[in-house]
């Protein structure tokens, strides 16, 4: 037979503070972790708007595609590096008026020290429709590699270009200050 005195018998305020105090701390730790989580998101973000950002991108002028590589980022590019495969292979490559093999080049043999955000470098890539003419592949993949802060935090981007999403679109022409002129040459009538 078991006895209980007045001393020893657990009260039900007791087991209810007891509980109320583990809910508080189970509380208090959730707290704890999405405050973390979001300290650590805000330092995430903050990362990601203040760095360098280098991409590789195709355009056309005329019949001429052309690439360029900027820096879309906040913050300046340091050592920055290309590896593309298959390799650049132009219908250019073989033209004695082109004074430069695209895939030799210093851009792409040695990198590029800085790139300042903002800093764009366009070249000539080919011209149509000789690369077509040649059979040359409309599809690139490249990686880029660069560091960012003076601490060396390495970025890199994997960048897949594509010349063949500009077929069938035909030539886009810009006008220029000569262009314009003759236009306007053409119009007007003669005093």
């Amino acid at each position: 037979m078991v006895v209980f005195d007045s001393e020893s018998v657990v009260s039900w305020t007791d087991v209810g503070t007891f509980f109320t105090g583990v809910v508080a701390l189970v509380v208090v730790a959730v707290a704890a972790v999405f405050a973390g989580w979001q300290v650590w998101e805000a330092r995430r973000l903050r990362e990601a708007q203040f760095r360098p950002f280098v991409i590789l991108d195709f355009s056309y002028y005329e019949m001429f595609a052309q690439l360029t590589i900027k820096n879309i980022g906040a913050t300046l590019a340091r050592d920055v590096k290309f590896e593309v495969d298959p390799p650049w292979k132009t219908a250019l490559d073989d033209d004695p008026k082109y004074p430069y093999v695209l895939a030799e080049s210093y851009i792409f043999r040695e990198g590029i020290p800085t790139l300042p955000p903002g800093k764009e470098i366009t070249m000539v890539f080919d011209r149509e429709p000789e690369r077509s003419k040649a059979g040359l592949p409309d599809r690139y993949e490249a990686t880029v590699t660069y560091r960012g802060d003076p601490f060396g935090r390495k970025y890199e981007e994997q960048i897949v270009l594509d010349l063949g999403i500009y077929r069938d679109h035909g030539p886009i022409h810009f006008a220029g200050l000569h262009e314009i002129h003759q236009l306007l040459d053409k119009r007007l009538p003669k005093t």
